[in-house]
């Protein structure tokens, strides 16, 4: 009975924990210094990217730029999302991997029409993809592509009160199975 009893009680605290949230992870480039490479910020690992002074109200005050190639992203623990502002003068490819630098499967990519008009107004863009990505690659003309606002998600995290929940039913049914000795005893 209290075997039953201890079972119940620990799912019902499982079923009570609140629900895991999404981490979100954003580069917007705001904490580094123009003319410095973007280097490691936030977890994720730039190559390419010089940072330079923003413009306007979409990538002030700092944002990134491709100076070099390959130029892209690895984060190594993996993503479910990805979504960034941009602007390009020339057409430009965003795509995700599974592996790092670029290798592994594709698994989704968008491309950065030439914004003659106005590069220099930055738009939203979505990388849409199922699976985990843990790197992304940018195909583009030397110093035609920059971006900001750089934003990945990476998955569900437990939130305390989950984790509290969890411990508790476990302790629940180690201190039933230590009770149950003791009675058997």
């Amino acid at each position: 009975m209290l075997r039953v009893l201890s079972f119940f009680t620990a799912a019902a605290l499982t079923l009570a924990a609140p629900a895991a949230q999404a981490a979100t992870i954003v580069v917007n480039f705001d904490n580094l210094t123009a003319g410095q490479l973007a280097g490691t910020v936030n977890g994720l690992v730039f190559t390419n990217f010089l940072v330079a002074n923003g413009f306007g109200q979409t990538s002030a005050p700092n944002f990134a730029f491709n100076n070099g190639a390959p130029a892209g992203f690895d984060y190594a623990p993996g993503f479910t999302s990805l979504s960034f502002s941009a602007g390009a003068f020339a057409n430009s490819q965003v795509s995700v991997f599974s592996g790092l630098g670029g290798a592994g499967s594709l698994l989704g990519s968008v491309t950065i029409t030439n914004a003659l008009a106005n590069p220099n107004a930055f738009t939203l863009w979505t990388v849409s993809f199922a699976g985990t990505g843990r790197s992304v690659a940018v195909g583009s003309a030397l110093s035609s592509f920059g971006w900001d606002d750089v934003t990945i998600g990476t998955g569900a995290v437990p939130e305390p009160a989950s984790w509290a929940m969890l411990i508790a039913g476990f302790g629940l049914v180690g201190a039933a199975a230590r009770r149950r000795r003791a009675i058997a005893a």
